[in-house]
């Protein structure tokens, strides 16, 4: 699999940059039941707790309002918000995270629980999770908007109800990566209204270069984008997509990795492209696929690449040598049930189940289980946003978060603020958490780490035969090599395996009880292509070949390679402050590298997800977030042709360009490895 991730994870959550890859200790999950990239992410876990106890908002010009939501969001430090009041939350301007460590408990609101309204919820800072939260902005406010647009790494969305958005419904965009969208129901954007393009009603625009996970969520009653992910690594698995309107999925041109597993398609008789799950319309897209349906009227469709439209001209050798792997990609554990499943179990769970669906939730459950329905642009056309029911709040003497009752059935002191943020059991979560869990503060939920897979896929040597062992973990360990979720009846480890490269192993202590919580360790070997070494004609000189562009928009320019450069130039510097504080600039640097010995090299672009690494015309990276680690290359020692494309359009983020090698730490990439060729003479 060419331009494969090596990646690895086990009893250490490895957090990838441009340096190393640090090791920090694995805590518990965020809440039993979180599964994904996102899984480890502490949200405001031991934070100060805010009580919303207004419905109240207020804009950029006005004090900010004491007990609102947006007070507590506002604030900085790890925090947890609870809810004492039920309703809807006009916000007066989105509603901005832009401080870390946060959890939202939707789950707390009595009554029918909280909506937000006529602006959307924006995630731009890290270490965030979000629960049992309604976001429906409508068409009010007369601007192009996402419900949910998550800009941050380490990132939760929880049985969220998420609707009724003029662009993308729930999008995952800037450079975020560690992200989980799970139990959600996405549904109802508006496909002919505000937006200045026409009809764009979308799902999921998944385009951060980073590591996405979105499971067991329902996609219903949009044109498009269910998903379309984008230079993603994307773990798509267990969802129900129903009655879109043009196209389910798709992506282009694009660096995309994508598992597509167990997922159910239910087209209605207005989709125009019913019989594909996804459309490949790009060369770049690499997917493993496995028991996906796809119900066309009564039948069931299973043949899995008989769901997937290739590009124009592409024969079935071609899908199986550019587009299809036989590998999944490395991705943390997610249950997973058959395909038929899918829908009696999402329409029976996801969404904001607590405290309890809402009439819109009800309603498009409803249609679905009756096979109807149809797109919709504008919520006054189903009825708009309909009342929800208020109940006053359980007394809370401490104003600690968690009910008197609660706290006296737990052996908890209902006059002590202080006991939200103990650890009465002593199992990594704090007793407000187990509030909000559902969970016994006085029984410890098991955490089992997994064990340590070794070696390091990023450290191993581009061997084809590899031995592979496994540490660290308490209890037996059951192992596998093909990507599939270890179980009891697969090999016990008893000592170090070898394996041939490509493999994907897995290993996960089995243990017995339903209290134990455990997850995959996982690492990923790809069989990588050696780049041979290339012969430049012509003597060299030191330098880069520097080409800069402009353009508004990069998505809706023409190629790069086909616009005329505003600047051309020989530079003596890899410069990346040559576009200066504009945005809509590229840069194209062009020279040739000499790689000092064969080995595998490690690349980094800290920069826009569609900028890009060529070497030898072969892609090698694209731009990503630091947690989502590097990419990888075996080069033969000699030279190599590169091309470097960085662009910025309005994200003026600092950019980073960086290589480690064999016996080479990370450091920046430079100019000074750089050659050009010496023109000829006059």
């Amino acid at each position: 699999m060419k331009g494969a991730i090596a990646w690895g994870f086990g009893l250490l959550l490895l957090v990838a940059g441009p340096n190393a890859w640090a090791q920090v200790p694995a805590a518990v999950p965020a809440f039993p039941g979180a599964e994904g990239f996102g899984m480890f992410t502490p949200g405001g876990r031991g934070g100060r707790v805010y009580l919303v106890t207004t419905l109240a908002d207020y804009d950029a010009d006005e004090p900010p309002i004491p007990g609102s939501l947006r007070a507590a969001v506002e604030a900085e430090g790890p925090r947890i918000v609870v809810f004492r009041v039920a309703g809807y939350i006009d916000l007066k301007r989105p509603l901005v995270v832009s401080h870390p460590y946060l959890t939202i408990a939707g789950q707390t609101a009595p009554g029918e629980g909280v909506t937000l309204r006529r602006y959307g919820l924006e995630i731009n800072a890290p270490h965030v999770v979000v629960r049992y939260l309604r976001v429906r902005p409508g068409d009010v406010a007369h601007i192009e908007q996402d419900a949910i647009n998550v800009r941050a790494s380490y990132v939760v969305i929880d049985h969220c109800s998420v609707s009724w958005a003029t662009d993308e419904v729930l999008s995952v965009s800037g450079r975020a990566s560690e992200v989980t969208i799970q139990w959600c129901l996405i549904a109802e954007s508006l496909n002919r209204s505000v937006h200045h393009k026409g009809a764009h009603g979308y799902g999921s625009l998944f385009s951060s270069g980073g590591r996405i996970s979105v499971h067991h969520t329902i996609y219903a009653f949009h044109e498009s984008r269910n998903p379309r992910p984008k230079d993603v690594l994307l773990d798509f698995r267990n969802n129900l997509i129903y009655g879109f309107g043009d196209r389910a999925g798709y992506s282009r041109n694009d660096l995309t990795r994508m598992n597509y597993v167990g997922n159910y398609i239910y087209p209605l008789a207005y989709s125009r492209h019913a019989r594909w799950a996804f459309l490949l319309e790009g060369t770049n897209t690499r997917i493993f696929l496995e028991d996906n349906v796809l119900r066309l009227g009564d039948r069931l469709l299973r043949p899995d690449w008989g769901l997937i439209r290739p590009p124009e001209g592409w024969t079935a050798e071609a899908i199986e040598a550019r587009a299809r792997v036989p590998l999944p990609f490395p991705a943390p554990s997610v249950q997973t049930v058959p395909a038929e499943a899918v829908p009696a179990l999402l329409l029976a769970e996801a969404g904001a189940m607590r405290p309890r669906r809402d009439a819109v939730d009800r309603r498009i459950v409803e249609l679905i289980r009756r096979g109807e329905g149809q797109l919709i642009d504008s919520q006054e056309e189903v009825g708009g946003w309909p009342p929800l029911a208020t109940a006053p709040p359980s007394p809370d003497a401490d104003a600690d978060g968690m009910p008197d009752a609660w706290e006296k059935r737990h052996g908890l002191n209902p006059q002590d603020p202080a006991d939200a943020a103990g650890d009465l059991d002593g199992d990594g979560y704090t007793n407000i958490e187990e509030y909000l869990n559902d969970t016994d503060p006085a029984r410890p939920e098991r955490w089992v780490p997994p064990p340590v897979i070794r070696p390091d896929p990023l450290a191993a040597p581009p061997d084809t035969t590899l031995t592979i062992t496994l540490h660290g973990a308490h209890g037996p360990i059951h192992y596998t090599v093909d990507g599939r979720e270890p179980t009891a009846a697969d090999p016990r480890y008893s000592g170090p395996f070898t394996v041939r490269r490509p493999a994907h192993v897995r290993a996960r202590v089995v243990a017995s009880g339903d209290a134990t919580l455990t997850t995959s360790a996982f690492a990923f070997y790809e069989a990588p292509e050696v780049l041979a070494a290339q012969h430049p004609n012509g003597p060299l000189r030191p330098g880069l070949l520097l080409r800069r562009y402009r353009a508004a928009d990069w998505d809706e320019s023409p190629p790069i390679e086909t616009l005329p450069p505003v600047e051309t130039d020989t530079i003596g510097r890899l410069d990346l402050t040559l576009w200066g504080d504009e945005p809509g600039t590229a840069l194209w640097f062009e020279g040739y590298l000499q790689v000092p010995e064969t080995g595998r090299y490690r690349f980094f672009l800290e920069a826009d997800p569609r900028s890009r690494l060529w070497i030898d015309g072969q892609v090698v990276a694209h731009g990503r977030t630091p947690e989502a680690g590097p990419f990888t290359a075996v080069l033969a020692a000699g030279w190599h042709h590169v091309r470097l494309l960085l662009l910025r359009e309005w994200d003026l983020s600092p950019v980073q360009v960086r290589w480690a090698g064999p016996g080479q730490p990370w450091q920046p990439l430079t100019a000074a490895a750089f050659f050009v060729k010496v023109p000829p003479s006059p």
